[in-house]
């Protein structure tokens, strides 16, 4: 996200109010812009809705949104991060013009691997109307394509123009399934924002061809990589399975409800949770405006200065000047994202009120801030691991927040309503607390990383 980051920190540092806002609602919809989207549509669609549609379609129309959004992210995690990780070797080699070729190869191969389950799912599984289930599946491989789509954004600087297509497909979509609700029919609510979603694909696909320079060839070359980098892709297969494994668990908790269609689902707990990630948009948005640009700046620079053949003093110097300045930019984020989580905790009710939630989820919510925020850090952690290649150390944190997240999910489901949320929220606590300490670790062998373990990068 670097490269959108530094457009944006430039921005933020405008002699004006507006300049920082610009910078701040660019920086949202750049970290948050699918799943925020998501969460505003069905909260929207919810509030202007149901006063003239069948409540029976609304709902099915939600249900379907949430698993749509679940299993694609489930599903694509792999392949988007390996995406990311050979976007980014291209952008450090300064060469992207393999990128359009390997946008439309992952394109081709996520649907294809995709295809067969979910209409096996929508269509056979399931026992849907044939119109309500090639709706699903479409808006299904939309979601899919703008996960995709989203990787490569990061290194573009036309951030007014990413957050316009957002606003209108947003917009769009929202207007489709409001003015489909009157039919009371889900399928009909679902081709609607589907529209929406649509107009984000398609714009968003020509933005990137056109940005990057290249024809489309190679487009399945990126699948020789994926043995060298098969535990990258394995961390984003057991990321998403960890941040959905607490919400797969809860629908079979004894309040969950289970549609005419056989379709499983816990509304309380499930809204409770998407409400909880939206209150960590400000530390995603101030991670990428401030902490990973000026990250990413001496991250830069110091491998920089070993390939000049910088000297050993002016090494540790870097490196103390890099580590100085990671403490301090989390140290900020971790902060203000308290605080916030702070007050979204201590005012909950308000909250709820606000977006007209029913208050017998309060407790979850709590839960679910608390467990968001330590979330979020973590995932910031991982990422600067990311940076120093330390693939096993990301793997292996993934993998115990997947199954500390199964493990306490599972046992606090015994514990009644009242403690509904606690094991995701114990799950992010302890993973992040485990990940901050290998982090802090990693930091100070930086040096003996670099000449010992990637001796590339001085040769």
């Amino acid at each position: 996200m670097a490269g959108i980051g530094f457009a944006l920190n430039r921005l933020s540092r405008r002699d004006d109010l507006g300049g920082a806002a610009l910078a701040f609602l660019h920086g949202t919809v750049a970290s948050s812009g699918p799943w925020l989207l998501t969460v505003l549509c069905l909260a929207t669609v919810t509030l202007l809705a149901a006063p003239g549609s069948g409540q029976d379609a609304l709902i099915e129309f939600r249900v379907l949104i949430m698993y749509n959004f679940a299993f694609s992210l489930f599903a694509t995690g792999g392949l988007v991060r390996l995406m990311t990780r050979l976007l980014a070797d291209q952008l450090y080699a300064r060469d992207v013009t393999g990128a359009p070729g390997m946008l439309v190869g992952a394109l081709i191969v996520s649907t294809a691997v995709q295809l067969p389950l979910v209409a096996g799912i929508y269509f056979l599984a399931a026992d849907l109307p044939p119109l309500t289930a090639l709706a699903a599946t479409i808006n299904y491989f939309l979601v899919a394509s703008i996960w995709l789509l989203g990787i490569f954004l990061s290194a573009l600087k036309v951030y007014g123009q990413i957050t316009l297509i957002f606003a209108a497909g947003l917009a769009t979509g929202l207007i489709g399934a409001v003015l489909a609700a009157d039919t009371g029919n889900a399928a009909h609510m679902l081709l609607g924002f589907s529209g929406g979603l649509a107009l984000i694909v398609v714009f968003f696909g020509a933005r990137i061809l056109a940005e990057y320079p290249g024809p489309v060839r190679g487009v399945f070359a990126f699948l020789s990589r994926l043995r060298a980098y098969r535990s990258v892709f394995a961390a984003g297969l057991l990321y998403s399975a960890a941040i959905w494994v607490d919400k797969w668990i809860m629908w079979f908790a004894p309040e969950s409800e289970r549609l005419p269609s056989g379709l499983v689902y816990f509304s309380n707990y499930d809204s409770a949770m998407f409400l909880a990630f939206v209150t960590t948009v400000p530390a995603l948005t101030i991670f990428l405006v401030n902490m990973e640009t000026r990250f990413f700046r001496n991250y830069l620079g110091f491998y920089r200065e070993i390939e000049n053949q910088a000297t050993l003093a002016e090494i540790h110097a870097n490196h103390r000047s890099m580590t100085r300045d990671l403490a301090g930019s989390f140290r900020n984020v971790f902060l203000l994202q308290g605080l916030i989580s702070l007050a979204c905790i201590l005012l909950a009710p308000l909250v709820l009120e606000l977006f007209e939630t029913d208050f017998i989820i309060l407790g979850i919510f709590r839960l679910g801030v608390l467990g968001a925020f330590f979330h979020t850090m973590l995932l910031l952690v991982t990422i600067v691991l990311s940076y120093f290649d330390l693939r096993r150390s990301v793997l292996a944190i993934y993998g115990l927040f997947l199954v500390l997240n199964a493990a306490f999910t599972w046992v606090s489901m015994s514990w009644g309503f009242s403690a509904y949320g606690a094991g995701y929220c114990l799950a992010s606590i302890a993973t992040f607390l485990v990940a901050a300490l290998v982090l802090a670790r990693q930091l100070g062998q930086v040096p003996f990383l670099t000449f010992v373990r990637n001796p590339s990068v001085t040769a």
